[in-house]
Parts: C-alpha cells; structure tokens; sequence
C-alpha cells in the first residue's frame, strides 16, 4: 500500500459536535474501542486527539503508583521549502500503513513553514508520526499522488515525556 489517508478513518465513526459562544466547534467521535476528539477554532486551524479505552484489568498507561493516567503531547515540526500549497495534516497512528483512526491530529488549511503543530493526549506507548500536505486541498481524506507525505521510519516511544518530532515534505 503506498499513500494511505489517516483522516478517512475518523469519518467512519459516529460524529457528534457542538460550538461554543466563541466561534469554535468541538466534535467528539467513538466506536465502542476508542474515542476521538477535534476541535475547530474561527482561524482554520484544527487539533484532534483520540485514546484507546482502557480494560479494567490493566493499566500499561498509567506512570505512577496511584494508577493515573499519564498523557503526553508531541509536537510536530514540519519543514518545506517547495512552492505547493494546500491543508496541511499531521497525525498519530499505531501502525504504518495506518489500520485505524489517528489518535491524534492536528491540520492547518493555510500552513505557512517551518510549521509546528501539537498532536495532543497520547497515552504511552509507540506511534508513527505522519504529516501530509494535500495539494489543493481537494481530497484531505485520501492522498494522491500529487500529495507531499512524511512520516518516522521508524515508531517513536511515549513514556510520560512530551516528546518533538522533525519532519520534512520534499517535491518528488
């Protein structure tokens, strides 16, 4: 499989939503398993995080003695000195090719670069870190192959740290 969309997933899922009084819009998304949130602020700019629910006999999450559970955030640095634009999209997902929704997102509809975004509310563990920029923004919900794409070659390991990852968008 080569380009894969991380965002399709969420829209496979119920959605609910609501806005507030200042203009931004909060949408909640479950499918029994896990749970995703987005949030949508007046400026274009959108953050989506989503964690798995926990069984009752375990607690590889949790970081401490009392049993809380420890989330962390990563932040995104993505790089480009190409001439495309588009929306540009960020994620975490569990395995490469993605095989479920992103357990945390965050896009920008007019990125400028260097640009840095924050996938909020990871649980430990290791993730793929992805970023995406949908040239034209005509389809942010299945890449093309006229689509930038970078990701980590290898997972990145959440434990209990915000961690920063780099990545860069280059023309083919």
């Amino acid at each position: 499989m080569t380009r894969t969309s991380l965002l399709t997933l969420l829209l496979l899922f119920p959605l609910t939503s609501c806005t507030d009084g200042d203009g931004e819009t909060a949408a909640t998304t479950t499918d029994g398993d896990s749970q995703a949130t987005a949030n949508t602020s007046g400026d274009g700019d959108t953050e989506t995080s989503a964690g798995e629910t926990a069984d009752s006999d375990t607690d590889a999450t949790t970081g401490d003695s009392d049993g809380e559970l420890i989330l962390s955030d990563v932040t995104v640095n993505v790089t480009y000195a190409g001439e495309q634009t588009g929306t540009l999209s960020a994620a975490a997902v569990l395995n490469f090719p993605p095989q479920g929704p992103p357990l945390a997102a965050a896009s920008d509809d007019m990125p400028t670069f260097p640009w840095s975004g924050t996938l909020n509310d990871l649980e430990n563990g290791e993730y793929y870190i992805v970023a995406i920029l949908d040239i034209g923004s005509d389809n942010p919900q299945s890449p093309g192959p006229e689509d930038l794409v970078s990701f980590t070659p290898m997972p990145i390991t959440i434990d209990g740290a915000d961690v920063v990852v780099d990545l860069e968008l280059v023309d083919p």
